[in-house]
């Protein structure tokens, strides 16, 4: 009997067709994310690398490098793009590098290039009026994404011929070109451009705003005056008062105050004094003040004109009055000592010196002198900015290596850690304004002039403990010590109030037009 046959069941033509569906189906969905997924990073990639780049841009342009379309041309390069990161990676000749304090070197890696040049999606252009790259999805082409490139630093160094050229003191260099991966930071940094020489000649303690040199100069709007004005500060001849108590510091019959020294406080209105000073205090105009409960004031106090000295502690707090034979004017202003301490020990020692002159100094600080006296801008210097802002962020620290180079830049931030100064000589910084927040920290490298548009606003410690002769600060804005701040310095002056709720050390002195010392502000002058 034969054995029946078995039944062997397929698939059907229906049912493979179904499958390969599904198949391709889950295929086109994960090829669709993972193209997204891969398009979504190349983007982020491409906005950080532009941060990056407009930082380094910065950079060059804050220690000489000109990025301008004439400084452009004949710049190695199919596009503005590539001939500016040609110019990124030129290395500062020796006269750069004896000129400005920072970055000399080249800012990128020489390996970096511009990639494939697009006309859709996401694409870096340069806006060279702005002179910043910026990131567009429309209009004029630009570059996909940025890559590293053996070929192109090789391309670099042939492009360069093996010669070198200057443009705005700066030498494009491809034997010097940076080798290595450094490029990458994590800040904000301004547009800082024509950096003033280090220094400041013509004023007392050196610093202050400098005239930019050479074609970088910035230029001063109409009516602007000389960076460094000279102004003559003199006093006829008096009869020398006989002081019944060695003042200090010493005086002399003109001014009441060493001559070319600060030594003190000097201000043309004290506000408030509800806080420590430690030093003496020497007023330019006659507005009354009165010495209070909370009032300390370990030093003398010098006065112009011919003020009415009356309190009800009068006789215990002033031992002796000294006329200095100056001015007579102004007259009747009301000085009252009601309480609290005076004298070098608080314990009733102290000297009031009336018809002082205004000292005289060198020509800057004079300069702020005779705007305070005035209550007027004439005859200060102009000082210049940059148009972008600096903002370094919570946890942020900025440079990564090195320091900020001195230069001009526009508001400055802090809520992390800025690094500023030059170890071995001095760096001048221009700041529209500077805000230090509560977590921000400013290290200091070297001796620094920092010069304020706007004043500023502190919440931390400005200076170097044990190196006040490392900061010098000029203001023509108001300038505030927050509680848990402070100011560690050489010498600070401004034109409008500086206000204190926490502690000032000053090697030299003080000049403002106005102070206001609240409680828990206390100012020492060595």
């Amino acid at each position: 009997m034969t054995a029946p046959l078995l039944l062997k069941k397929g698939f059907t033509l229906v049912e493979v067709l179904v499958v390969i569906t599904v198949i391709s189906v889950l295929a086109s969905a994960g090829y669709y994310t993972a193209s997204s997924v891969q398009q979504t990073v190349r983007e982020n990639k491409l906005e950080s690398d532009v941060v990056a780049l407009n930082s380094a841009v910065q950079i060059y342009e804050a220690t000489g490098g000109d990025l301008s379309d004439d400084s452009l041309s004949g710049v190695p390069g199919d596009t503005p793009e590539e001939k500016v990161l040609t110019k990124l990676k030129i290395k500062g000749d020796v006269n750069t590098q004896n000129k400005y304090n920072g970055v000399s070197g080249s800012l990128i890696d020489a390996r970096m290039s511009t990639g494939d040049t697009v006309s859709s999606g996401s694409r870096a252009v340069w806006n060279s009026s702005k002179k910043i790259f910026e990131v567009k999805t429309s209009g004029d082409p630009g570059v996909k994404e940025f890559v590293l490139s053996d070929e192109a630093a090789t391309e670099a160094r042939a492009a360069a011929g093996g010669s070198a050229y200057v443009r705005d003191g700066r030498v494009i260099d491809a034997a010097d070109i940076k080798q290595g991966k450094k490029w990458v930071w994590e800040y904000t940094v301004a547009n800082a451009v024509d950096q003033p020489a280090a220094g400041n000649p013509g004023t007392s303690g050196g610093g202050g705003v400098t005239e930019p040199s050479g074609d970088a100069a910035a230029p001063e709007p109409a009516g602007s005056v000389s960076p460094t004005p000279t102004a003559t500060a003199t006093a006829s001849p008096t009869p020398t008062a006989t002081a019944t108590a060695s003042p200090s510091p010493s005086a002399t019959p003109e001014t009441g105050w060493n001559s070319g020294t600060i030594g003190g406080l000097i201000v043309n209105r004290l506000e408030a004094l509800n806080g420590i000073l430690y030093g003496s205090v020497q007023m330019l105009s006659g507005n009354s003040f009165t010495f209070n409960g909370s009032t300390e004031l370990y030093g003398d106090l010098y006065l112009p004109g011919t003020p009415t000295l009356t309190g009800n502690k009068l006789s215990q707090m002033v031992t002796n009055v000294v006329d200095l034979g100056g001015s007579p004017n102004p007259s009747g202003y009301e000085v009252r000592f009601d309480g609290g301490k005076f004298g070098e020990n608080g314990n009733g020692t102290g000297t009031v010196y009336i018809r002082v002159n205004p000292p005289t100094f060198e020509t800057l600080d004079q300069a702020y002198v005779n705007a305070i006296k005035n209550n007027s801008t004439a005859g200060l210097p102009v000082i210049p900015v940059g148009t972008q802002d600096i903002t370094i962020n919570g946890g942020s620290k900025y440079p990564l290596t090195g320091y900020l180079p001195g230069g001009n830049y526009k508001a400055v931030t802090v809520s992390g850690e800025l690094v500023l100064g030059t170890p071995g000589q001095t760096t001048t910084y221009n700041f529209e304004s500077l805000t230090v927040n509560g977590s921000g920290k400013i290290t200091i490298n070297g001796p620094i002039v920092i010069n304020l548009k706007n004043g500023g606003s502190l919440n931390n410690l400005l200076g170097l403990e044990g190196h006040p002769d490392w900061l010098t600060v000029y203001s023509q804005g108001n300038l505030t010590v927050n509680g848990g701040a402070g100011i560690v310095a050489n010498k600070i002056v401004t034109n409008k109030e500086l206000t204190l709720n926490n502690t000032i050390d000053v090697e030299t002195g003080i000049i403002a037009y106005s102070a206001r010392v609240n409680g828990g502000g206390v100012i020492t002058i060595e």
